[in-house]
C-alpha cells in the first residue's frame, strides 16, 4: 500500500520524514514498498500468497510507481482493487519520475510448478502470519463483547453486502481505472451508502434514540444487501445488542466491522509444518538471498500473527532458513 502519510513523493528521498511518514502510519512498515520502487531500489517483487488472502488477483501485473503531477503524491497506475479503492491508482501520464514495476502474485505450488526464480541479487522477506493469521480487531470484539455479538458483527459488515460482493467479482475478473470502471463506480456508491447508515446506526445507539429511527435506519441499511429479507432480522438484532453494550464497547464495534475484510486463517500446527517444509523445498531451488528479513506481524496492539503461535513459528522458520544455508547471524529488531 502507498503510505498515506507520506505528503510530497519527494519525501522518499528524506529518511527521517520517509521514517515518520512510515511509523506514523496505520500500516507502519508494511508501506515501504512502494516508496522502495520509487526510489529504484526494487524492481520487481513476487508475492507468495496463503490460499486465504486475495486481495490481489494472481498473475504478473507490470505498473508505474510514480510523482501524481498535480499533487505531488506518490502514486500507482496499477488498477487492482486493492490501489483503486483507496484512491492510490493513476492513469500512467499523470505521473513523473516514474519507475516500472512487475508484481508475480499467486501461491506458492504455482512458483514451484512453473520453476519462477527471483533474479540475483534478491531479497527474501518472511512475514510470518503468511503461515496463520488472526484479524486482531474481531478478536478484541470477540473478546469483550462475547461471541454472539461477534457473529452478529460478521454478518453485518461481511459478504453479504452488495458492495463487498462487488468487490470480490472485480478482484476475479480483472480490475478498470476507477474513474472509469462502471463496476468501480456501483461498488464505492453501495459503500459510501452502507458506512453513512451503519454510522448513523452507531450514533443513534449512543444517542439512545428513539426506537423508531432505528427501525428506519435498518429498513433502509436492509437494502444494501443481496438478501434483504434475511438479513433485516440479523440487522434489528445486531442493534438490539448494541443496546447492551457500553459506549466503549459500541465504539470498539464500529472500528472491528470496518477491518471485518481482513484475512483470517488460524492453522494448526501440522498445517503449518507442511506449509514450512513446502516454502523450504521452494527456496532450496533459489540462489542465496542478500538478506532475509522476518516480520513477526504480532505485537501488544495487533497480532496478527497469534501470539501463542509466533514464538514456535519464529523458531522453526529459523531452522529452515539454517537447514537451507547453514550458518546465519540473526539480528532482532525490538521495535
Amino acid at each position: 500500500m502507498v503510505p498515506e502519510n507520506l505528503v510530497n513523493a519527494d519525501d522518499v528521498y528524506n529518511p527521517d520524514k520517509l521514517y515518520e511518514a512510515l511509523e506514523t502510519s496505520v500500516s507502519g512498515i508494511a508501506e515501504f514498498i512502494t516508496p522502495a520502487i520509487f526510489a529504484g531500489h526494487i524492481h520487481s517483487m513476487g508475492w507468495i500468497r496463503p490460499p486465504w488472502a486475495n486481495q490481489i488477483r494472481d498473475g504478473t501485473h507490470s505498473f508505474l510507481v510514480g510523482k501524481q503531477r498535480s499533487s505531488g503524491n506518490l502514486r500507482v497506475s496499477c488498477r487492482e482493487p486493492y490501489f483503486a479503492d483507496e484512491g492510490f491508482c493513476v492513469k500512467d501520464n499523470d505521473l513523473e519520475d516514474a519507475k516500472r514495476f512487475s508484481l508475480k502474485v499467486a501461491q506458492l505450488q504455482y512458483f514451484s510448478m512453473t520453476k519462477f526464480r527471483p533474479p540475483s541479487p534478491w531479497i527474501l522477506d518472511i512475514c510470518l502470519d503468511y503461515f496463520t493469521v488472526n484479524n486482531p480487531f474481531l478478536k478484541e470484539y470477540e473478546m469483550k463483547a462475547g461471541k454472539l455479538s461477534c457473529d452478529l458483527l460478521r454478518q453485518v459488515f461481511g459478504l453479504g453486502l452488495k458492495w463487498r460482493q462487488c468487490e470480490e467479482q472485480r478482484i476475479s475478473n480483472g480490475p478498470g481505472y476507477a474513474e472509469f470502471d462502471q463496476d468501480t463506480l456501483y461498488q464505492r456508491k453501495e459503500k459510501e451508502v452502507f458506512e453513512s447508515l451503519i454510522s448513523r446506526i452507531f450514533e443513534k445507539v449512543l444517542e439512545d434514540n428513539s426506537a423508531s429511527e432505528l427501525s428506519s435506519l435498518v429498513d433502509q441499511l436492509s437494502f444494501r444487501y443481496r438478501n434483504r429479507s434475511s438479513m433485516k432480522p440479523t440487522l434489528l438484532a445486531f442493534v438490539d445488542d448494541l443496546k447492551t453494550k457500553t459506549p466503549d464497547i459500541i465504539k470498539l464495534a464500529n472500528t472491528a466491522g470496518e477491518m471485518a475484510d481482513l484475512p483470517e486463517n488460524l492453522t494448526d500446527q501440522e498445517s503449518i509444518d507442511k506449509m514450512i517444509m513446502n516454502l523450504e523445498s521452494f527456496l532450496y531451488t533459489c540462489d542465496i538471498p542478500k538478506v532475509v528479513t522476518i516480520a513477526r506481524s504480532s505485537s501488544d496492539e495487533f497480532d496478527y500473527t497469534p501470539i501463542n503461535q509466533v514464538e514456535e513459528i519464529l523458531q522453526l522458520v529459523l531452522k529452515m532458513l539454517k537447514r537451507l544455508w547453514g550458518s546465519i547471524d540473526v539480528e532482532y529488531d525490538p521495535t
